[in-house]
């Protein structure tokens, strides 16, 4: 029993042994298979009560194990590479589809990024010279303007009607700019768009009267043409009656005196026909000019005096035209008369003189200022605020002598006639 145990073990260690062979077989398969005649003898163990597992050597276990190893570094490697590929593709297809997407919304919105308009006046004010008015060298607005034409039309053309018209007085002279504003009053300089803020400033500064060559060969030439003649001349009259920052000089005529307002752009002086008759009514005669506002527009003169006027303690003749409109200006012919523009302003616009008048005419001239009796103000309403929550506390009337009660009626009752006082029948 004992010897076929054994021998029935040693089949077996027999078998495992040819099994691992072949294993190792396959992990090499660069060897050559052993024929069973030249596998190595084994010497059988004797017989145990327990069955022994034949070890595997190590060199072939170990040679087995890099190799799966080996396998699957291989196999994890194909993976990854696989994996980032993948990766690859679907970044390259989302950047391609962000930039699909983004084209698209920029096509369809065409989003523009607005310009800094300040940034665009300060780098065009620097290639603009400054405005400075002068007629006797025929530097008039329009012919600095017509330098700049085009870059207000192309270059400028970016920024709005409000912007271009900050940039053209940007590059006005400190006075053409104060006679501008004082000029477009009670309105401001935005309220006017740029082409009528440039027509504006054309007639303002443009040819005047005598001074202005060319404008004196363009009216030659066309008095030329014409086969008839004109006898009156065209002046321009600064048909603007704000006094807020105006300089008025006051003026002496045979008849009184009255303030003009200093005008030099106004080629006339001129008074309006309702303060004619303040200074005497001086006999008219027909106008011998053709007046016309800066805007182009006629003047109608009722027509004209001369007499002898006095300004700043000097005395000169001079003619003077009548006009239905509120007017009262100096024009620059009595600037030159009396040579007012060489003597500071102050010397003749702050006087004050007065004309040796009687009390009587004054009285005639203003009876209710003169007048005995009381006033009585319209001008402003009087509101008496009175404390809350009070009330009225009656008074009796004051004892009055028996002697005076005759001349106390007679006060009330006149104070009743001129509505200063009103009787009540009862008190609250």
């Amino acid at each position: 029993m004992e010897n076929g145990q054994q021998h029935h073990s040693d089949a077996d260690r027999l078998r495992i042994q040819q099994q691992h062979q072949q294993n190792t077989h396959a992990g090499n398969p660069s060897q050559p298979v052993p024929h069973q005649q030249q596998q190595p003898p084994f010497v059988l163990s004797p017989p145990q009560h327990q069955q022994q597992q034949i070890p595997i050597p190590a060199d072939n276990l170990l040679t087995q194990m890099i190799h799966m190893m080996q396998k699957q570094q291989i196999h994890y490697q194909q993976q990854l590479n696989q994996l980032l590929l993948r990766q690859q593709q679907n970044e390259q297809r989302a950047k391609e589809w962000q930039q699909t997407f983004l084209r698209s919304i920029t096509s369809s919105i065409n989003v523009q990024v607005p310009p800094n308009p300040e940034q665009i006046l300060d780098s065009l004010a620097g290639y603009i010279k400054e405005f400075h008015y002068e007629a006797e060298s025929n530097l008039t607005f329009a012919c600095w303007y017509s330098r700049y034409d085009d870059l207000f039309e192309k270059d400028v053309s970016r920024l709005d009607d409000e912007a271009k018209v900050r940039l053209l007085l940007r590059k006005m002279g400190t006075v053409e700019h104060e006679r501008y504003v004082s000029y477009i009053l009670p309105r401001l300089p935005k309220d006017f768009s740029f082409a009528q803020t440039v027509e504006k400033l054309k007639g303002l500064f443009g040819h005047r009267e005598g001074y202005c060559t060319s404008a004196k060969k363009s009216r030659g030439s066309a008095k030329k043409r014409k086969k008839f003649s004109v006898t009156s001349k065209v002046v321009v009259v600064k048909a603007c009656s704000v006094d807020k920052r105006r300089k008025f000089v006051p003026v002496l005529f045979p008849g009184g005196e009255i303030r003009l307002q200093l005008d030099t752009a106004s080629d006339i002086t001129v008074i309006s026909k309702k303060n004619w008759p303040t200074i005497g009514s001086p006999v008219l005669a027909p106008a011998t000019v053709k007046a016309k506002t800066d805007s182009g527009n006629v003047l109608p003169l009722v027509g004209e005096f001369s007499c002898n006027v006095s300004i700043a303690k000097k005395t000169h003749k001079a003619v003077i035209r009548v006009t239905e409109k509120h007017l009262q200006l100096l024009g620059s012919d009595l600037v030159d008369s009396f040579d007012l523009g060489s003597v500071p302003m102050d010397t003749f616009c702050c006087q004050v003189s007065s004309a040796p008048v009687s009390t009587n005419s004054l009285k005639k001239t203003f009876p209710k200022v003169f007048s005995e009796e009381l006033g009585l103000c319209h001008k402003i309403k009087v509101k008496l605020n009175l404390k809350e929550q009070c009330n009225p506390v009656f008074c009796p009337k004051r004892p009055v002598a028996y002697a005076m009660q005759d001349a106390v009626n007679q006060e009330l009752d006149r104070l009743e006639k001129i509505n200063i006082i009103s009787p009540v029948d009862y008190l609250e």
